[in-house]
């Protein structure tokens, strides 16, 4: 685990990177200084930028987040989120994943990852064939989560949480005590049969490297992120090398305690990503 001062400091080594976004590259509300430059020169090098999200949502509405905040340059990048994976495997019926034709979809009003799968919704549990539990963050009343949660423990719902997240972050940056990777875990203690799609979970991964150039060395990979047990967890199961941010989710935190907690350590540290 070696201590940086910027990621500037070994971009060389690397030809590709694989970014986190809330804590990494904004705050929620905005860019942090200097990103739009440093993402800018990583395309002009032909270095290879990915996004990796454990959102729930479709590579598109990340896009236009980007955009929003200023990137214009997003769609030269490979964006792989935990919503577009879902989608994808959904739409092939893939063995592992692959549930039934009847979902029951939490939040109910953002069931974008269904389309073009086939796959119906219904927001009355005891119709469905399985579950999705995509975010908790939707302007919506808590209340109705943890109902709709508790729907799915009452009638053993096999459950696809496509956000393994514990924390949840607002759009402006405001953090809630519960991600969907806590609710998932009281449905798994309810004996729920539940699986994962995101980071630190394999499938995000391989579609990463699907995306990538035949033959690419995960030698020449970089994962940077600011959680442990998802950025760098992952990245370690990968065996490519990782950045952690140390002034994002674990900023109150000692990391040597955390990465006891979690069996998993950073290849750098550094407290901000420039």
């Amino acid at each position: 685990m070696q201590p940086i001062k910027s990621i500037r400091e070994i971009t060389n080594k690397y030809d590709c990177f694989l970014f986190d976004q809330w804590g990494v590259l904004h705050s929620g509300k905005a860019l942090f200084d200097g990103v739009i430059d440093f993402l800018n020169q990583l395309l002009d090098d032909k270095k290879v930028v990915v996004i990796i999200s454990n959102s729930g949502k479709r590579a598109d509405s990340n896009i236009k987040r980007m955009k929003q905040k200023g990137f214009t340059r997003i769609e030269e990048c490979i964006i792989a989120t935990s919503g577009e994976v879902t989608h994808s495997l959904l739409k092939n019926k893939s063995s592992d994943l692959y549930l039934g034709q009847k979902c029951f979809y939490i939040p109910y009003q953002e069931s974008f990852i269904l389309n073009d799968t086939g796959i119906t919704t219904t927001n009355i549990a005891n119709e469905a064939d399985f579950a999705i539990l995509a975010s908790t963050n939707v302007g919506s009343d808590k209340n109705e989560i943890e109902t709709a949660v508790d729907n799915i423990k009452q009638y053993k719902l096999p459950l696809i949480c496509t956000n393994p997240d514990k924390v949840s972050f607002g759009a402006n940056g405001d953090a809630f005590e519960k991600g969907p990777g806590i609710y998932a875990e009281e449905c798994l203690e309810c004996g729920c049969n539940v699986k994962y799609i995101g980071k630190p979970h394999n499938e995000i991964y391989q579609y990463i490297y699907h995306h990538l150039p035949n033959n690419f060395s995960k030698e020449r990979i970089l994962a940077i992120g600011d959680s442990i047990e998802h950025d760098i967890k992952g990245a370690n199961e990968q065996k490519i090398d990782s950045l952690l941010i140390t002034s994002g989710i674990h900023k109150s935190d000692i990391i040597e305690e955390q990465c006891k907690i979690f069996t998993a350590t950073p290849t750098y540290y550094t407290t901000n990503l420039l």
